[in-house]
C-alpha cells in the first residue's frame, strides 16, 4: 500500500497532442496518451481558470523560477506528461514548470526536454504521495501552492491525488486504471449503485465521483463555491476516462 508503479508504455511524443481532427477519427493509440492528457490539463484544468496572464509570468521575463505556475505529476515516471505539458505551452505566454512525484522515475526529465524546455523547469522527486511525504510542512506548501495535481494512469496513487485535491482546493485530475481491490476493501459504491466493493475500474470511478461529489456538497455547506466536476473520455485506446475538479471560475 502506498506504492506508485508506472506503466511500461508511457514513452509518449512530448510534441503528439490532442486534435479535434484526431478525435474525430476515432480513439488514437494509447502511445499518444501522455500529449493527450496533457492536452486537456492545458486547456481544461489550468487556463480556466486556474491560471490568469495578469497574474503569471510570460516567458520573456527574467526572475524567480518559482514564480512559474507549478503542476505536479503524480506517478510521472519517465515525466512523458510533464514533457507534453511543458512542451505544448511553450509557445504560448504562460510558462509553467513541473513536478514528477514517483517511486522509481526511471528517466531524468531533462532528457526529455532538453532542445525546447529551459533547464530547471522540470524536477523529480522519488517519493510514494502517502501520508508521510505529506507531513512535512514544506511538502504541504509544494501543493497549497500548486496550481494542479494530476495522474495518468497512477495506479495506487489515484485516490491519494484526489484526496490531496480536495484537502487543498487545487485543480486536480486523474486517469484510473488499476484498481487493486484486495489492498482496498474499504472501498464502496455508492447506495444508487449497490454499496459493493470497489472492483474494476468502472467502479473506481464510480466510487472516485461519488467522494469527490459528496465534498462539493460539504464545501457548499460551509460557504465555498463547489467548483465542476470533470468527468469525460480524452479518445485515446486503453483507460481513458479522466475524472477530476476544478475550481468555480471567477
Amino acid at each position: 500500500p502506498g506504492e506508485h508503479h508506472t506503466s511500461s508504455d508511457e514513452d509518449d511524443e512530448a510534441s503528439e497532442c490532442w486534435s479535434p481532427a484526431a478525435y474525430r477519427q476515432g480513439k488514437v493509440h494509447k502511445s499518444r496518451r501522455g500529449g493527450i492528457f496533457a492536452a486537456f490539463v492545458r486547456d481544461v484544468l489550468l487556463l480556466p481558470p486556474s491560471l490568469s496572464s495578469s497574474e503569471c509570468p510570460s516567458k520573456s521575463d527574467e526572475g524567480d523560477i518559482s514564480r512559474y505556475p507549478h503542476v505536479i505529476d503524480v506517478a510521472g515516471g519517465k515525466g512523458a506528461v510533464a514533457a507534453a505539458l511543458l512542451v505544448s505551452t511553450h509557445e504560448s505566454e504562460v510558462v509553467l514548470r513541473c513536478t514528477v512525484i514517483d517511486p522509481w522515475p526511471r528517466r531524468p526529465l531533462e532528457e526529455l526536454v532538453r532542445t525546447t524546455i529551459p533547464q530547471g523547469r522540470c524536477t523529480a522527486v522519488k517519493a510514494c504521495l502517502d501520508s508521510a511525504f505529506l507531513e512535512p510542512s514544506e511538502a504541504q506548501e509544494l501543493f497549497r501552492r500548486a496550481a494542479a495535481v494530476v495522474g495518468m494512469h497512477p495506479d495506487q496513487a489515484t485516490e491519494p491525488i484526489v484526496d490531496v485535491g480536495m484537502r487543498f482546493r487545487i485543480p486536480f485530475a486523474v486517469v484510473p486504471c488499476c484498481v487493486f481491490p484486495a489492498e482496498n476493501t474499504h472501498r464502496r459504491l455508492p447506495p444508487t449503485h449497490g454499496g459493493g466493493r470497489v472492483e474494476t475500474t468502472a467502479d473506481f470511478v464510480l466510487y472516485l465521483k461519488a467522494k469527490i461529489v459528496v465534498w462539493m456538497l460539504k464545501e457548499t455547506a460551509e460557504g465555498n463555491a463547489a467548483g465542476t466536476l470533470v468527468d469525460q473520455h480524452l479518445g485515446f485506446g486503453g483507460r481513458d476516462r479522466v475524472i477530476g475538479w476544478i475550481p468555480a471560475r471567477l
